[in-house]
């Protein structure tokens, strides 16, 4: 994996990550910290973590810390597996800048599984925690369909997360499939947690 890390006081600035094949087995396939004006754009993930002890969640894109008006579109984000009973997330957003302006459009998310973790959001497309100014999700298309072996685990396309109130997050024209065959676990389209 990728591991991207700016200055909280100074971040670095023009990051284009593009045309690249990500196969990785870390937690985090590329982990973004303290970026600013980045693009990344088609790429192609196929991520597996074959451990089953592992404690921490698995991501396809983790976003941390200072990063702001950035673009993540025309990636494949597929067969994104994590064996822990942790959660698995093709992006994970948690920016700590005050106006993130980060965009997340075009993008295809399928065959995201793990086994579960009981009465819990388990497995999210998306996952924005915490975020304010700016953050638009469009265009983006989600295929859900490989059941996790806990029954009591939920799944989502979009979850938006935070102890504070969100605002200026901007979802539209996305395609939802999320019917993860074979289980009765719970599954959303969009969820809204504070």
């Amino acid at each position: 994996g990728l591991l991207i890390l700016g200055s909280s006081s100074t971040p670095d600035t023009s990051l284009i990550l593009n045309s690249n094949t990500i196969d990785s087995i870390n937690l985090s396939s590329v982990y973004l910290q303290a970026q600013r004006d980045f693009n990344i754009y088609d790429n192609y993930w196929d991520y597996k973590n074959t451990t089953s002890a592992a404690t921490s969640e698995g991501n396809g894109i983790n976003i941390v810390g200072a990063c702001a008006n950035g673009n993540i579109y025309r990636n494949n984000f597929y067969r994104i597996r994590h064996n822990g009973t942790v959660q698995t997330r093709g992006i994970s957003l948690n920016s700590t800048a005050t106006s993130p302006n980060i965009s997340i459009y075009n993008n295809f998310f399928g065959d995201l599984w793990n086994p579960g973790i009981s009465n819990a959001f388990s497995l999210y497309g998306i996952r924005v925690d915490n975020a304010t100014g700016g953050v638009k999700i469009y265009h983006n298309s989600f295929n859900f369909t490989t059941a996790m072996s806990n029954s009591s685990a939920v799944s989502t396309c979009i979850g938006v997360v935070g102890t504070t109130s969100a605002s200026s997050i901007d979802i539209r024209n996305n395609i939802f499939r999320n019917v993860k065959i074979g289980r009765a676990h719970v599954w959303t389209p969009v969820t809204l947690i504070y």
